[in-house]
């Protein structure tokens, strides 16, 4: 018996034991939160509400083509903040059902079928094919920063033959982005350049998805079979699908959800240079004395004015320098900086005022550039543009370069106003550009322009055109910022720039002659970006001045068809620098190709990216017809050709069925563009419509503006106008039309 009592003993203690272990398991394990099952679902305030035996789903309808869906981890719903997400005021039409095996909302061109026995969704067109099947759900409770959260994981299946496009500006030189886990949020400290995330990913299956959630978040998209979201915190999951039959049917919903992208003044789509940070006020109006001098036609002049205010030693006169440049026909664009070092004019007060964003501690936050504006106070953005009103727009300064704004740079730990840094780390340079925006139009007639390297959904209506960061001057980063500006385009921002020249080459280049070719390489490539931006002034070389002398003035020429395309952007979302997916989506060819894009609808531009190179292979879509620029050949489509490209020529296809105006050679966008050629490239019928307004105001809001309607009629080779209420073309036909044979 005795022996029988221990050997009781013995289980009992080792069932005790792994009875502990479970609980101490269960005690060490984070609560996750993934619905399996529907049980339940009603219809209130417009949104269709299920019921999971895990938390609960929300359906919405944001439009005929836009759908929203939310999950919340428990059967309490609470309201989001919606970064970077405009209300809809116009209510859709719609419609619930139910059947025995799903719950169903249903607009004109989009439907949401929720399984009732696994909860998973399934987006289909109006023709009712599948455009997206989600899988996992997951939220796991977490701490963040000191702040009770959930990581946030959804999943959806990824068929094989689709591909992916956008979520920002990426140096890795990859177009369609299967296969790869993208980080979405900005790093200044990457090697080629600043890297930039922006959750909205368009595919070629006729859907774009946009996550809502500007903490720090990565997706893979199409790896392992999966597109896999993941965010580091939010109280909810987010996610909005939008429908459209043709690529440009997805940025008019992106358009809707996040608002229109500004029109920017003419003179961003001419010629800006920038100088280094060292430069005076007298280097910069020597250069600008130079390029007149050479007939380089430009506009902009960019000078880091610096860190924390103007740097007095450099710049001794500001308003004298401004009018200097202004005589010269330029627009000198200003750094800010969100930042102030402790101890500089305005800390304390700003301190006291809750306007410096704070650490863990609640101090404030510093790091060597000093602290943080909180912009996301409201009364604290007020004050930043007061600030710039005193200290640089009663300076002359009308244009703003949004510097040492990257949220990186401080921990995700930061505390700001409208919540912690982990949950907002992506949104700040985009309520700075708000500030800076609101502010401007507010007391300036003139058109805002704002230059950034930082973006977040919405940031486009901001007047803010993105440009590529300073990253070293090597054949790479040139091949690189092809593929980064397409997916930076394709993430809704219309108005990206390269950085041409880039900063020190530490040895990747082997002297001026090759730096020379790099140079004028880039530049052909910018001249046919939405901006044409470099940072480096043209080498004093013969051959980048020839180059720079031709391109820019190519540049100037083809004003009125980027501005043309400027204002249709504006009304449409339409991105201007356009992957060759976007238009030619039949053609599967074109899936990944990264070196050569659209510009508008009628270019097609082929850089040349290697040193050395006189020729390269181009393919030509297939479904267009397709002439040399240069030589006026034509080329059926759907074929590889080799282009000849000797330094000076940068392969240039138009495609057939295309108008392209061409204007006067001007020296600066003040000087009015009154004669305007129509160049008619047939073999199908074309249209364009030229907008035309002052360039510099807002008049245009209140309808001065004119719009001329082109048609060229193939089979009758005949064109009409309608709309030229400026008489551009009411001279003889022989003065203004050119046809290319």
């Amino acid at each position: 018996m005795r022996i029988r009592a221990v050997g009781l003993c013995s289980i009992g203690l080792l069932v005790c034991a792994l009875l502990l272990n479970a609980a101490a398991r269960d005690q060490a394990a984070p609560e996750v939160r993934t619905p399996r099952r529907v049980t339940s679902f009603e219809h209130v305030n417009q949104e269709l509400v299920i019921k999971c035996d895990v938390g609960t789903l929300v359906v919405k309808a944001w439009g005929d083509a836009i759908v929203q869906v939310r999950y919340f981890p428990r059967s309490a719903r609470i309201a989001l903040p919606l970064w970077g997400i405009q209300p809809v005021s116009a209510q859709p039409i719609y419609r619930v059902d139910s059947t025995a095996d799903a719950v169903i909302l249903s607009t004109a061109l989009l439907t949401v079928s929720v399984n009732r026995k696994t909860a998973q969704l399934t987006f289909l067109d109006q023709k009712q094919t599948p455009l997206l099947v989600s899988g996992q759900i997951r939220l796991e409770a977490a701490q963040v920063s000191g702040e009770d959260t959930y990581k946030i994981r959804a999943e959806f299946q990824a068929p094989e033959d689709e591909a992916y496009y956008g979520l920002g500006l990426h140096g890795s030189g990859s177009l369609d982005q299967r296969g790869r886990t993208v980080r979405l949020w900005h790093d200044s400290q990457q090697n080629e350049g600043d890297t930039l995330g922006v959750p909205f990913l368009v595919t070629n299956h006729k859907y774009g998805f946009i996550l809502d959630n500007p903490s720090k978040a990565t997706v893979a998209p199409g790896k392992d079979g999966l597109t896999a979201w993941d965010a580091q915190a939010g109280d909810a999951l987010s996610y909005f699908v939008i429908f459209g039959n043709t690529v440009n049917d997805i940025y008019k919903g992106y358009r809707t959800l996040t608002g229109a992208t500004s029109l920017p003044p003419r003179s961003a789509l001419g010629f800006a240079q920038g100088v280094p940070k060292s430069a005076t006020q007298d280097d910069l109006l020597q250069l600008a004395r130079k390029y007149r001098e050479k007939n380089y036609p430009a506009d902009l002049l960019l000078i880091h004015t610096g860190t924390n205010g103007i740097d007095a030693k450099r710049l001794q006169d500001p308003d004298g320098m401004n009018a200097e440049a202004n005589k010269l026909g330029f627009r000198v664009i200003a750094s800010l900086s969100p930042r102030l070092l402790k101890g500089a004019p305005h800390f304390e007060m700003l301190d006291a005022m809750g306007c410096i964003a704070k650490d863990k501690d609640g101090k404030p936050g510093q790091d060597a550039r000093g602290s943080l504006l909180d912009v996301t106070k409201p009364s604290c953005a007020a004050w930043f543009w007061n600030d710039i009103q005193e200290n640089y727009m009663d300076l002359g300064f009308k244009g703003w370069w949004l510097d040492g704004d990257q949220p990186d740079l401080l921990s995700d730990a930061l505390v700001l106003s409208a919540g912690s840094g982990a949950r907002l780390f992506n949104v700040f340079p985009s309520l700075q550009a708000k500030a800076v925006f609101e502010g401007h139009r507010k007391d300036l007639k003139e058109r805002c322009l704002i230059l950034s390297r930082w973006a977040y959904l919405g940031a486009q209506q901001y007047g803010t055109i993105f440009g590529a960061s300073e990253a070293p001057a090597r054949w790479s980063t040139l091949a690189a910022q092809i593929p980064a500006g397409l997916n930076m385009s394709a993430s809704g921002f219309a108005w990206w720039s390269p950085a041409i020249g880039g900063p020190s080459t530490a040895g990747a280049i082997s002297g001026a002659d090759e730096y020379a070719e790099l140079f004028s390489r880039w530049l052909e490539f910018g001249a046919f970006c939405p901006m044409l931006r470099a940072l480096s002034p043209v080498p004093d070389h013969e051959t980048a001045g020839k180059v720079a002398a031709r391109y820019l003035g190519l540049r100037y020429r083809l004003l009125p068809y980027l501005y043309s395309l400027a204002h249709a952007t504006a009304e449409t979302g339409a991105p201007v620098m356009r992957a060759l997916f976007m238009d030619f989506s039949q053609d599967p060819e074109v899936r990944d190709i990264k070196d050569e894009y659209l510009l508008g609808p009628a270019f097609l531009v082929a850089p040349v990216v290697e040193k050395g190179k006189v020729s390269r292979e181009v393919y030509l879509p297939k479904g267009a017809a397709w002439y040399d620029y240069w030589t006026g050949k034509k080329f059926s489509g759907g074929q590889r050709i080799m282009a000849d490209a000797p330094i000076d020529i940068l392969p240039l296809f138009v495609r057939a069925g295309s108008v392209v105006p061409h204007g006067n050679p001007i020296p600066n966008t003040r000087v009015d563009q009154r004669e305007i050629e129509l160049w008619v490239y047939p073999g199908a019928d074309a249209q364009f419509n030229l907008y035309q307004d002052d360039g510099v105001t807002y008049a245009y809001e209140k309808g001065n503006f004119s719009l001329a309607q082109i048609r060229w009629n193939e089979a009758a080779q005949k064109i009409t106008i309608t709309g030229d209420d400026r008489k551009v073309f009411s001279g003889p036909q022989d003065k203004w039309l050119k046809i290319i044979r």
